[in-house]
């Protein structure tokens, strides 16, 4: 009787999860503009950089080749251990000559209470002149008509604040799994489709490797002070914005971004592990009732589907029901997102790496030990600590 119960929520869940699945991707699909607009505003391109070698030239020649006519691009070395500045200083050098607009600002040495990434986007706002920005992670690579995208879909809208998923590129199948775990927000939780008629901060998404945002609406609420110490700073720059009566749009920007966040599985559980606890608003008791949530309802149900079955339980068909329907729901993720193929089948790859993150993110929360990212510990009493344990 209890597992009969247990299969009949587990059937509840799924098809709840795919009706959000589903609204949400049409709306998405219904509401993102083309890149239209060739000329308007004055756009700033915004970039803080933290040892990116690897990554920064490749986004800025992405970035110094637009449709738009009418932008600036900087960039700021976030305290680079590594050949950052220096390949930021030669791109500078090779580019002078265009007509692009192209700064390089040296940070400052990270302020005590700030983490590192919203101080580094403080700094560029201050110096940018654009009516529009445009906010980009470093290790992003941008079509030629990223910028019209950005601007057309802000002002055809009407809003404060864009942002979207980017096309997430990716080195293997184990990192493709732990990567996917970023969808479910969208996919899974909230129902971005209502965004226009409810006004609650709750339904806020945004995603830092693209943010578009009115400069007028951000410096009203003191940029990125408000959220100075966060580690999630992209969902709570939107649930700020939304809180302050501004209006915010999650669309998809697959077609104008791409990105290869991480090389491999634990690199990515690591690398998203540090969003965990911040997203769940830093409430330790709630993130690990997520957990256990997660793996009653999402992670379990593939494997007690398959017993009962092989028992004959007449749990087995609801079970069963619900398996097929996260199967059905990870396959339009796939194709939408355009994801591995292989993740529809292997999805219990995905809630196992959520399940891992999550459980990463609540002990590390519980033993005050932060999160390690770019050399900096973050979510500790002391944000401001480098490599060596030292104030930044």
């Amino acid at each position: 009787m209890i597992l009969q119960i247990y299969g009949f929520i587990v059937l509840i869940v799924a098809i709840y999860f795919l009706i959000i699945c589903l609204c949400n991707t049409f709306w998405m699909h219904t509401h993102t503009k083309k890149p239209l607009m060739l000329s308007g505003p004055l756009v700033s391109v915004l970039i803080p950089a933290r040892n990116e070698e690897a990554n920064i030239e490749r986004v800025l020649k992405s970035l110094l080749k637009q449709s738009y006519k009418n932008y600036e691009v900087l960039v700021l070395d976030d305290n680079s251990t590594d050949k950052t500045w220096e390949i930021i200083e030669k791109m500078k050098d090779e580019y002078k000559k265009e007509k692009i607009p192209f700064r390089a600002i040296k940070g400052q040495p990270l302020a005590t209470g700030w983490n590192g990434k919203p101080f580094a986007m403080q700094q560029l706002i201050a110096e940018a002149h654009g009516e529009i920005l445009i906010c980009t992670d470093a290790d992003t690579e941008h079509s030629f008509t990223s910028v019209s995208w950005g601007v057309s879909n802000l002002l055809l809208h009407g809003a404060d604040l864009i942002s979207g998923y980017a096309r997430q590129k990716f080195s293997g199948l184990g990192d493709a799994l732990a990567v996917s775990v970023i969808f479910l927000l969208t996919d899974f939780v909230l129902p971005i489709f209502l965004t226009r008629h409810v006004k609650s901060e709750t339904l806020a998404a945004a995603i830092g490797q693209f943010i578009v945002l009115r400069t007028e609406s951000i410096k009203k609420i003191g940029g990125y002070s408000t959220i100075c110490n966060a580690c999630c700073e992209d969902i709570y720059l939107a649930r700020t914005m939304r809180h302050a009566g501004f209006t915010t749009y999650f669309l998809d920007a697959k077609s104008v971004v791409s990105c290869r966040m991480y090389n491999n599985w634990a690199e990515a559980v690591h690398g998203i592990t540090r969003n965990i606890v911040c997203f769940f608003n830093n409430n330790l008791a709630l993130t690990t009732a997520i957990l256990i949530l997660a793996t009653i309802f999402l992670f379990m149900p593939f494997f007690v589907a398959i017993v009962a079955a092989m028992l004959h339980h007449p749990a087995a068909a609801s079970l069963l029901a619900a398996v097929v329907f996260y199967i059905i729901l990870w396959t339009v993720v796939t194709l939408d997102r355009k994801l591995d193929k292989r993740i529809p089948i292997l999805y219990p790859g995905v809630f196992f790496s959520l399940l891992a993150i999550i459980a990463n993110s609540v002990h590390k929360s519980m033993t005050k030990d932060g999160f390690e990212w770019k050399g900096r510990t973050l979510g500790t009493e002391d944000t401001n600590k480098d490599e060596n344990g030292k104030d930044n």
